[in-house]
């Protein structure tokens, strides 16, 4: 990163602006919801399907507790970018040990989001995967994934636009799904007054 940024802004590296989430065994009589990578929507880029699960029966990977504003990141597979905001409603629940838990520490919980779904993160954390079969990354390398770091003030204001825009795009998206219903009824009509 040697191009010149904005006054106040630094190069950072993930590791700096992010603290480590706690990770045990849950107990035989805990109920929770269990985030694995298959409870992420990769479009929306949210936890959609979580399994409700009790200690004794979890599987090994359950070990991550994870809080409102973690950002997750899933390591295997990089590529498809299966990553997610934690919500209020999926506070003090329990992810698999198959992401990267980052727990931002002075810094927007959603500026770190949107960094993980950029083509540049992206790219970097796929191009450092090891394995053939289920290619993945390690936590050494989203830790130290450099950024350009911007003021906190700046980062709010950067993250607010992007929620505004992304919420445009998500609507039109809804809308433009619904044009294959919309047409298949056209042409139905069509031929009901032929």
């Amino acid at each position: 990163m040697n191009h010149e940024l904005p006054k106040g802004w630094i190069v950072s590296t993930i590791r700096n602006v992010s603290g480590i989430c706690e990770q045990k065994v849950p107990d035989d009589d805990e109920q929770f919801l269990y985030v694995d990578i298959g409870s992420i929507d990769r479009d929306l880029k949210r936890i959609a399907s979580p399994q409700s699960i009790q200690g004794r029966n979890a599987p090994s990977r359950a070990r991550k507790y994870i809080s409102t504003g973690d950002v997750l990141v899933s390591l295997t597979r990089p590529n498809l970018n299966a990553v997610a905001l934690v919500t209020p409603d999926f506070d003090g629940q329990v992810a698999s040990t198959g992401f990267e838990v980052l727990r931002p520490v002075l810094v927007d919980s959603r500026y770190l989001f949107y960094l993980v779904r950029t083509r540049d993160f992206i790219e970097k954390i796929s191009g450092l995967t090891q394995g053939a079969l289920y290619p993945a990354a390690k936590s050494a390398d989203v830790r130290e994934y450099q950024f350009p770091l911007a003021p906190l003030s700046e980062q709010i204001r950067i993250a607010d636009m992007l929620d505004r825009v992304l919420a445009r795009v998500n609507a039109a998206q809804s809308r433009l799904d619904k044009i294959p219903a919309l047409i298949k009824r056209f042409r139905q009509s069509v031929l009901a007054a032929a």
